[in-house]
């Protein structure tokens, strides 16, 4: 069967004499296709030698038609193209190419039986297998190319395979252990890095198959050169049997999974300076660095700007070059003298200065017009490079690009729109000219597209983190992107913050230029709308993100407690705070049982959820008063509403997450916040240990002694003893502002015959709430 266009893998080439009685009856002829092929003198020749019948013709429709019965023709044919093979392979007709012609001729052989088109017999002893090529009609052309060489063609990858043609090296077939590394056959020498790096990449090095080596080595292949290097040592130019490449390359390599070309990384050393060449030492770039990037914020800024105050201690700015400040406050060049005597020039009238209003809205220009740059090259730089396909496979996963990168393209749409908008207007600038109206009428764009970058900001700086820590040739990619001019030596986790920290940067801009407004311009108003609509943004992200982060949290708490049930994950229940503490009383575990305590908005959870408490069931919180026998101890005094009787349940803190001020601050804030009052004085009581007759040994009784004392030379927390996971980090948000919890019910709070009577009458009762029998019996 043959294996043509439509792509079968399972046919072989036959290639046989032909035997039986019939191959005597049957005469065969050649017919060389072509009046070119008809006059190549080295062919007729060869043909001649084969002692066969032979016509030549430019119509072989005609010559089949006409041909005898008894009579077999085998066409010549060079190229194996065009409409009269086409024909002929139609047909299924004998076909052969010149070189078998010559081969036969020379070692006298006849010619060879051949069931399907065949040029030449270079690959008559291989058996060839294809994976990875997805198209149909190019993994047919191979076929065919194969077996007009003579070669056959196996579907599966068996023993009898002797070559494997993969598309990529993530086919089903492909042998991860028959494929040669980057650095394979290479040695390396490293010149201009710092001790740690150069370190850093001779382990990479062997990692990928090369040998790292000095460069007086005889052995050295690549010499590796630093970026900031301007010119190799007297020493090194004199030898030429390595190639000097840049530090790009060495990373692209690894990045491609392939050594890459080295002429596209050559190093050139630049031109020494007048002064002459100054030693490039790590603490002179690093000066150099610092030198020009404070020269260029000072040229950027104008002195009365807040963020010029503050040097930009945020980090807004990637690069001033092209500073618009810088072209609107260029003082015209001095005429210079020729050598026939001076030279007379126009008088120029001098720019008219720009006001402090214009200089801050030029300012808020340049860095959204910077802002925007830094958010194109992201994902130019690093996203659509990591979304091809390169020659090595995907370097890290979609879901990862996506997690990434997903957010931006969003972001980058609004203050694209904002940019083109200020430069519209700034340049036809007039003083009245709004720019509050801007900013604005995007509040709702940008309320829509930042919430979801802030909130899983954390997770993207992770998932940098883990796929740099993790994938080799994701750490290469970063790395050979560092080098790259439009990042500005900047990590990808670097410029990652930058929306983070826009909007209080435009914020910042916007509340400097309301001051340089007068009251009676028009902009004036607008401008503090804008203001305005800038600080609810960042309020909505804030509030937005930590309704992110309580979600999440109650996942993380909802996995690691044992046993937890489906009805603690609720919609408005939100996660506040934990402690870890031992039980002082035998009501929960036990006394002397580690208990971690969960504090949501309206309950209370003990893990391994062995209590949960709504906090509208919770009456009083004790605060049990310090002393040399007893420290960080407190009590909850609950009843439920099916009881007829309070408890009182003691515990005693452990660790330093939390200290007991502050864990009872929230537990009380929690009460208070339940029972809809700001007084949350009322549900905190202060007692000593007698009142509650907690004694010395009560402290250092057996398992709770034991407990303590390993606590606190260890100095491990409870949850990490029972093997709980912390819940996660809060992410940086833009600025902190105080939630409000729903309100829920109370009631008021009856004696109980475990409570000292002391300890009942301090205590303030509440104002009750009265609320549906329905919603006391929710959890």
């Amino acid at each position: 069967m043959e294996a043509d266009n439509s792509g079968n893998l399972d046919a072989s080439d036959h290639q046989t004499s032909r035997e039986g009685s019939n191959s005597s009856a049957i005469e065969t002829r050649l017919c060389v296709v072509g009046k070119e092929n008809g006059e190549n003198k080295n062919l007729m020749e060869a043909i001649q030698a084969l002692n066969m019948q032979t016509t030549v013709t430019d119509n072989v429709k005609e010559t089949m038609q006409t041909a005898a019965d008894d009579i077999e023709i085998a066409f010549i044919c060079d190229p194996f193209e065009g409409e009269n093979f086409e024909l002929l392979r139609k047909e299924e007709q004998r076909i052969i190419g010149p070189p078998i012609v010559y081969a036969c001729a020379q070692q006298k052989q006849p010619l060879p039986y051949n069931s399907r088109p065949i040029y030449c017999s270079v690959m008559s002893n291989h058996i060839l297998c294809f994976t990875g090529f997805r198209k149909k009609e190019e993994l047919g052309r191979l076929c065919n190319l194969v077996h007009h060489m003579g070669g056959s063609i196996r579907r599966e990858f068996s023993g009898r395979v002797t070559q494997l043609v993969a598309n990529s090296i993530h086919g089903q077939k492909y042998r991860e252990k028959y494929k040669m590394m980057p650095f394979h056959g290479c040695y390396l020498s490293f010149h201009g890095f710092s001790d740690e790096e150069k370190k850093h990449m001779e382990e990479s090095t062997e990692q990928q198959g090369g040998v790292p080596v000095e460069a007086s080595d005889a052995r050295c292949t690549h010499l590796v050169v630093e970026d900031s290097v301007q010119e190799l040592p007297s020493g090194l130019v004199e030898q030429t049997a390595f190639q000097a490449v840049k530090q790009e390359w060495f990373w692209a390599s690894i990045h491609m999974d392939a050594c890459a070309d080295e002429s596209l990384y050559h190093f050139t050393a630049t031109e020494p300076s007048e002064g002459g060449s100054q030693q490039n030492t790590p603490g002179s770039r690093k000066r150099k660095r610092r030198k020009l990037k404070d020269s260029d914020l000072s040229d950027l800024l104008s002195p009365d700007s807040p963020l010029f105050r503050s040097k930009r201690k945020s980090g807004d700015l990637l690069s001033a070059s092209g500073s618009l400040l810088e072209n609107s406050l260029a003082s015209p060049a001095t005429p210079s003298e020729s050598a026939s005597g001076p030279v007379t020039t126009p008088v120029t009238v001098p720019p008219k200065p720009l006001t402090s209003r214009q200089q801050v809205a030029l300012e808020l220009l340049q860095t959204e017009k910077n802002y925007v740059e830094i958010l194109t090259n992201i994902l130019k730089v690093f996203k659509e490079p990591l979304e091809k396909d390169p020659r090595g496979g995907s370097i890290i996963s979609a879901e990862d690009i996506k997690t990434i990168f997903g957010r931006l393209p969003g972001i980058l749409e609004v203050h694209n729109k904002i940019m083109n908008e200020l430069e519209l207007l700034l340049n036809d600038w007039k003083e009245d000219k709004c720019i509050g109206n801007i900013i604005s009428s995007r509040a709702e764009d940008l309320v829509k597209v930042y919430p979801p970058f802030i909130n899983y900001f954390e997770m993207t700086k992770e998932t940098v983190a883990r796929c740099d820590r993790e994938l080799p040739r994701f750490h290469a990619f970063l790395k050979a992107c560092l080098s790259r001019p439009e990042c500005g030596r900047q990590s990808l986790a670097e410029l990652l913050i930058r929306p983070v920290q826009r909007l209080p940067s435009m914020n910042l801009l916007l509340t400097d230029l309301l001051k340089h407004t007068d009251k009676k311009n028009p902009d004036h108003t607008a401008l503090g709308q804008a203001v305005d609509s800038l600080k609810n943004i960042m309020t909505h992200i804030n509030e937005d993100k930590r309704k992110t982060e309580g979600q999440v949290q109650m996942f993380e708490i909802l996995r690691d407690v044992d046993n937890c049930p489906a009805y603690v994950l609720s919609s408005h229940r939100v996660y506040v705070s934990k402690v870890d503490t031992f039980e002082l009383s035998d009501t929960i575990c036990g006394k002397g049982q580690a208990v971690t305590i969960f504090l949501f908005n309206d309950s209370l959870e003990a893990y391994k959820h062995v209590k949960f408490m709504p906090l509208s069931h919770v009456r009083r919180v004790v605060d049990i008063r310090d002393n040399s026998d007893s420290q960080n101890l407190f009590g909850i005094i609950y009843r439920c509403s099916q009881e007829l009787k309070e408890k009182l349940l003691m515990f005693r803190l452990i660790g330093e997450e939390i200290n007991k001020e502050e864990w009872l601050q929230k537990l009380t804030m929690g009460l208070a916040n339940t029972a809809c009052t700001a007084d949350t004085e009322n549900f905190l009581t202060s007692v000593d240990a007698e009142e509650l007759m907690l004694t010395k040994s009560d402290m250092s009784n057996g398992t709770l002694f034991r407990a303590i004392r390993v606590a606190k030379r260890t100095k491990k927390k409870v949850s990490r003893a029972l093997s709980m996971n912390k819940t996660p980090k809060k992410a940086p948000i833009l600025r902190r502002t105080t939630s409000s919890v729903s309100p829920s019910t109370r009631q008021v709070p009856k004696a109980s015959p475990l409570m000292p009577s002391a300890l009942l009458n301090q205590m303030p009762r509440p104002r009750a709430t009265s609320v549906p029998a329905a919603e006391l019996m929710s959890p």
